[in-house]
């Protein structure tokens, strides 16, 4: 909201968002619904999986190795990690350099440490909020197969599912970070072409 505002940005919009940013999308498009013609969701995380034993207990743990990681970021030893895995999209020339500066930077580390510490209290909000509106044109983009952690992509399908104008993709051979590349563009390019199509009808 504070981007659109500082960008003069009044909208209509396709809300895009990978991974926690779905977490995001529950708590954004609800309180922007007049300007929002529909939302795409990329390997994205939602609220409800938390309250899945196994996907919590793996959320939890994550948020324990994060709290240690934002804990010593000003200690600088993200920058040598930048090097090996600062850049798992696959991004080329200026992006890849400028990707794997941003991931070595204390001030980034300790920024994404927060955001994982507050998993639960954004989740909380998105719950709230409430899941969208049925005629809101949905569509969500998963890494790997259709059989690739399916316990997973059945809590992230849900909200394609309850959408008046759902689109499923789950895109072979992609992980969590490379599905932003140039590799698998084009099914995240499908996703957004079906909300804008769904919506002008």
């Amino acid at each position: 909201e504070a981007l659109l505002a500082h960008l003069g940005e009044g909208g209509p919009v396709v809300y895009t968002g990978h991974s926690m940013a779905g977490l995001m999308a529950r708590v954004f498009v609800p309180r922007n619904r007049e300007r929002v013609l529909g939302v795409v969701l990329v390997a994205a995380v939602t609220p409800e999986m938390l309250e899945v034993r196994r996907a919590a207990a793996g959320i939890h743990a994550y948020r324990g190795a994060m709290k240690l990681v934002g804990a010593w970021s000003g200690a600088g030893f993200m920058r040598p990690v930048s090097l090996v895995i600062g850049d798992l999209i696959g991004l080329e020339g200026e992006a890849r350099k400028e990707k794997r500066r941003v991931y070595g930077s204390a001030a980034h580390t300790r920024w994404a440490a927060e955001e994982v510490q507050n998993w639960p209290r954004t989740s909380g909000q998105g719950r709230e909020a409430g899941r969208f509106a049925p005629e809101l044109p949905v569509a969500v983009v998963t890494a790997g197969g259709a059989t690739t952690q399916a316990r997973l992509k059945a809590l992230q399908v849900v909200p394609a599912e309850l959408s008046q104008h759902g689109y499923v993709e789950h895109v072979s051979g992609a992980n969590h970070a490379n599905l932003l590349g140039k590799a698998f563009a084009d099914p995240i390019v499908a996703g957004i072409e079906h909300v804008l199509a769904a919506a002008r009808r």
